[in-house]
């Protein structure tokens, strides 16, 4: 390496990608301290071999305790300095050192979870991702220790996307200050959020700051975790996503925490809500919210429940459900002859787009296609119409006739 030494003084950028141990080797007898000198000897080489580093990379498969303190290591010899700081692995730096000109941060860490970021200044920072971190941590890093203020300002973030693992039981205050008094998390410019949280616990919707109008804000949670949350004002984002996590328990009352939250939602023209949890029942009265434009509902719902919500949700333009139940169906979705002198009314929607399907018991071919027919009648917005478990050629001779 030495011999193009001047060459790799150029480098700004430098990808580590960390390959697991594919051979066996008995070193039950060795701790860290075995290697803490081969450890300080290679990151110290390869930082004196880049002095001009800016982005570092830290990737790959499961690396083991010393693959991670070289990571740490070398990420260290250039706190002064990094701009971009990816890591699927810890990051430990010495106590009272801190990254002082980060634009870019993403902390990902996809094997080992419950370690914190590494301390940084965030008056440069961009872009912040944090995943795996544990939720009652994750800020601590980027305050100060000088008792000044318990006040965190991430002045030019504008994108910030936070996970929270499922592993994790903390409870209590979360991310104290010196006085015992939480931090406030303040973000004047930030244009997307994105929280991913199945743990009960955001410190990040309990005491963020955001400012007045944003561009994208996504939230997903457990459902009966959004009742937590149900009281906080949304600021206005060209988009909002509100996404129930799969492993949500199924309480239906959840929904109404939800409907609180877009309540506040009025000048977004982007507002979505997927329901991903199979167990969750929907009713005509489970979702209010008029501002939704788009919703997908993954668990069971009555085809008169679908009817009713494309009456009173008058601004949705995309609609899916994934179980509809066909028992006892009042709606009348009958249709009228060709040449009928009685024209059907459509519905007052705007949607274009909408794709149904059907609980696999008690499924009626014939009662598919009709309920087909009548949205295609009803709907004359629509561009877009998948029906599964449906018959296709009399839904087609339908659309050919009153084309």
């Amino acid at each position: 390496m030495h011999e193009v030494a001047g060459e790799w003084k150029e480098v700004s950028e430098l990808s580590v990608v960390i390959q697991p141990i594919s051979f066996h080797r008995d070193d039950s007898n060795l701790g860290m301290a075995d290697y803490e000198d081969d450890i300080r000897r290679v990151g110290d080489a390869l930082g004196a071999l880049m002095p001009n580093l800016r982005q570092l990379h830290f990737g790959g498969e499961r690396g083991g305790p010393v693959a991670t303190a070289i990571c740490s290591h070398l990420a260290g010899f250039y706190t002064e300095q990094l701009q971009v700081l990816r890591s699927q692995y810890p990051i430990t730096i010495p106590s009272g050192c801190r990254f002082k000109c980060l634009k870019k941060a993403n902390m990902s860490y996809e094997y080992l979870s419950g370690h914190r970021p590494p301390s940084m200044d965030v008056a440069d920072l961009e872009t912040l991702y944090l995943y795996n971190t544990p939720p009652n941590h994750s800020w601590a890093p980027f305050g100060t220790n000088d008792g000044s203020s318990n006040i965190i300002e991430f002045a030019k973030l504008r994108h910030l996307r936070v996970g929270y693992h499922t592993n994790y039981e903390e409870n209590g205050i979360v991310v104290p200050h010196r006085d015992g008094h939480p931090w406030k998390l303040c973000f004047p410019n930030l244009q997307i959020m994105n929280i991913r949280c199945t743990e009960g616990i955001c410190p990040l919707l309990e005491y963020m700051v955001l400012p007045p109008h944003m561009k994208e804000i996504t939230i997903e949670m457990k459902l009966e975790d959004f009742q937590r949350y149900a009281e906080i004002s949304l600021p206005v984002a060209d988009k909002i996503a509100l996404k129930v996590h799969p492993f949500s328990t199924g309480d239906p009352t959840g929904l109404a925490a939800i409907n609180r939250m877009l309540s506040g939602a009025q000048g977004s023209n982007n507002v979505e809500l997927v329901i991903m949890h199979s167990g969750v029942s929907v009713l005509p009265s489970s979702i209010t919210s008029p501002t939704l434009t788009r919703l997908l509902v993954g668990g069971p719902a009555s085809v008169d429940t679908m009817f009713e919500l494309i009456q009173r949700l008058p601004n949705l333009v995309g609609l899916i459900f994934h179980a509809l139940d066909m028992d006892n169906v009042q709606t009348d979705v009958s249709v009228p002859e060709p040449g009928d002198h009685a024209p059907m009314e459509p519905y007052g929607t705007k949607l274009t787009g909408m794709a149904i399907n059907y609980k696999e018991d008690k499924h009626s071919p014939d009662l598919a296609a009709a309920i087909a027919k009548h949205l295609l009648l009803k709907i004359p917005t629509l561009t877009k119409f998948f029906a599964y478990q449906t018959p296709v050629q009399p839904v087609l001779d339908f659309a050919e006739t009153y084309s």
